[in-house]
């Protein structure tokens, strides 16, 4: 198994282990996102958001900050009028910049 190999090469310093550098998004953002979402789409918005989260590979806890416009565009295309689409994007758009994402 993969696992077993990995530990193997290690124990023979033949690889080393790498501290995972990747920021993850905040609550602040995560929270901004479902509300702005909610105002698009309604109540179901945070089962959507995980659910987006989660096809991209990923949690809320540990979503990279990196993959935050990938996360948005995503979501946007649940949004089925196109007003309200184009207000989620340039609301999130503003708090990536925000953020430094």
């Amino acid at each position: 198994n993969l696992r077993e190999a990995a530990s193997k090469l290690f124990k023979l310093n033949l690889i080393a282990a790498v501290a995972s550098a990747t920021r993850s998004i905040d609550k602040d953002f995560v929270d901004y996102l479902i509300t702005e979402l909610s105002l698009a789409i309604g109540p179901l918005a945070e089962v959507i958001v995980e659910d987006g989260v989660e096809d991209l590979g990923y949690s809320l806890h540990n979503f990279p900050t990196h993959r935050a416009a990938e996360l948005v565009n995503l979501l946007s295309q649940e949004i089925q009028r196109d007003q309200k689409k184009s207000e989620f994007k340039q609301n999130m758009v503003q708090k990536i910049k925000e953020k430094g994402y």
